[in-house]
């Protein structure tokens, strides 16, 4: 499970779902900077999840391993976006209001 917190910044923490999903453990925080992160997707391996964050200087997806401290950029991009993953984890969907 990931999710966002907010404050004046934001971050990605992730953490293991128990219980049938009642109970959240281990959370830890993902992203380590101090510039805004939002949430994206997680790959289906759930080994990886995809982020957009500002870390660049500009809006950029994301990808990081759950056992990585840094993240590499697959593309960029200046607004708003949405992602989605396929179930084989071979196609990413990302869309933006950019034209």
């Amino acid at each position: 499970m990931s999710y966002l917190l907010e404050r004046h910044q934001s971050d990605i923490y992730v953490g293991e779902l128990r219980d049938e999903g009642a109970t959240l453990m281990n959370v830890r925080r993902l992203t380590l900077d101090e510039r805004s992160d939002r949430s994206g997707a997680w790959m289906p391996d759930s080994r990886e999840v995809l982020f957009h964050s500002n870390r660049g200087g500009s809006w950029a997806l994301w990808r990081q391993g759950l056992e990585e401290t840094d993240p590499e950029v697959i593309t960029t991009t200046s607004e708003e976006v949405y992602t989605a993953v396929d179930a084989s984890g071979s196609w990413i969907l990302h869309w933006s209001s950019e034209i």
